[in-house]
């Protein structure tokens, strides 16, 4: 019951981090990797953002979830956990997968691709860019093996721990 309750409440507080994170062309920009190539692509020609951070390259990004997931799924796993690895193994595995399909199902396909909070100025008229799934369904497939490695980097501490 408690993996249960921690899956829903990482996924509300993901949901709030989305809404808090998006409404303004500024916030938006922070996670200009998740737009479509055509978005991204003009508003990086944006002199409005010419001194903005540009997105990190795949591997970076990539590594830097790992980190991130790692430790914020360390301490749920913990408390949803039991003794030894494969059990927390599971657990982390269950919930970063269970955020992961949440992300791709709930935040991408029905929240973010029909908001307009995350549309940008002079790109709202663009409905079709911004609801084409390729982009998230990428994302998902990427996130896949990434929460399969972060359960096992989190169910070795764990274990270590025990």
């Amino acid at each position: 019951m408690i993996l249960i309750l921690e899956t829903v409440g990482l996924c509300l507080a993901f949901w709030g981090i989305c809404w808090l994170g998006t409404g303004t062309d500024e916030k938006n920009f922070r996670g200009i990797a998740a737009y479509p190539e055509e978005i991204q692509a003009k508003m990086l020609a944006d002199p409005r953002f010419a001194g903005c951070p540009r997105p990190a390259s795949g591997g970076g990004r990539f590594l830097a979830n790992l980190v991130m997931f790692s430790v914020v799924l360390l301490p749920l796993g913990y408390v949803a956990g039991g003794m030894g690895f494969m059990r927390h193994f599971v657990c982390v595995l269950w919930l970063g997968q269970s955020f992961n399909l949440f992300d791709f199902l709930v935040i991408d396909l029905v929240w973010w691709r029909h908001s307009r909070r995350v549309r940008f100025t002079g790109t709202k008229e663009a409905s079709e860019l911004y609801r084409n799934p390729e982009k998230h369904w990428h994302s998902f497939l990427r996130a896949v093996p990434l929460f399969f490695i972060t359960a096992l980097v989190d169910g070795v501490i764990l274990a270590l721990l025990d």
